[in-house]
């Protein structure tokens, strides 16, 4: 973890990308040797043209319309991404037919770095400035064990971590503040547990939500209420199989059942 913070104000360069002749960047990508169309790929629902470099070091993602001209799709018309020898994306840049700098409701420009088990990424707005950059760190398994999220100023404002345990199968999540404290929700969750099929790991069998205090505390925690119009408040959810269908069934603090969800989210209560 130390050598995080030792790298952690060292990658910023704000002048690292420049806006695009979009044009004039077409007509080379489709008259150069150095780019083949390998394939398609999707975009909200809309195939956009991949020209992949011979190197495999980048790719440019062209949307070109029903008519087969070179276009936008709601504001986005290439889609520039940078890969490092092991095919690990380092750049991730969107455009718009004007050549600034776009990706729908998303960030414009993510940039990503990698050391040993750290992966930082940072992420640009339209306008070319850091918002904000997420730092995650992996165990020997690859499973993500601490989650760091910095503001615009790479000042810590969140943290998350994930404890492991084989023999429970169990993973509890944890989430502090930038003190190293515990940080509730909306609903005073601070503290998440969840427990997997010993047979099938990738299956999960219950969740459990509590405070700080380690107490179950009730909430609408999956957003039950949203979807369904009634009013849900659970704190234990347990999976159950019946005639080889899966059901979800959600309970309070007290053990009442609270309603019941089938596999295709159907409630029942």
């Amino acid at each position: 973890m130390k050598k995080i913070f030792l790298i952690l104000f060292t990658l910023i360069d704000l002048s690292l990308y420049a806006q695009i002749n979009t044009d004039s960047l077409m007509n080379q990508i489709l008259d150069s040797t150095r780019f083949n169309h390998t394939d398609t790929v999707i975009y909200f629902m809309e195939n956009f043209i991949r020209y992949k470099s011979n190197n495999s070091l980048e790719t440019y993602d062209l949307y070109v319309d029903s008519t087969g001209k070179f276009n936008e799709l709601i504001g986005v018309a290439i889609v520039y991404k940078e890969y490092d020898d092991k095919g690990r994306e380092l750049q991730r840049i969107g455009y718009g037919l004007d050549g600034k700098y776009y990706f729908w409701d998303y960030s414009a420009i993510i940039k990503t770095n990698y050391f040993g088990d750290s992966t930082i990424r940072d992420y640009y707005n339209r306008n070319n400035k850091l918002t904000d950059r997420i730092i995650t760190v992996v165990d020997k398994q690859g499973r993500t064990i601490c989650l760091l999220e910095y503001d615009h100023f790479l000042k810590l404002h969140a943290k998350t971590t994930h404890e492991y345990n084989t023999i429970r199968h169990e993973v509890v999540t944890k989430y502090w503040d930038n003190n190293n404290k515990l940080k509730p929700n909306f609903w005073g969750v601070c503290i998440h547990i969840e427990k997997f099929d010993p047979i099938s790991p990738d299956s999960k069998t219950e969740e459990y939500f509590y405070n700080e205090k380690k107490k179950l505390v009730d909430g609408d925690h999956e957003g039950l209420s949203r979807n369904s119009g009634f009013r849900f408040k659970y704190s234990q959810i347990k999976k159950r199989v019946k005639d080889a269908e899966d059901f979800f069934l959600y309970y309070d603090s007290k053990g009442n059942l609270v309603c019941e969800k089938d596999q295709y989210g159907s409630i029942t209560f």
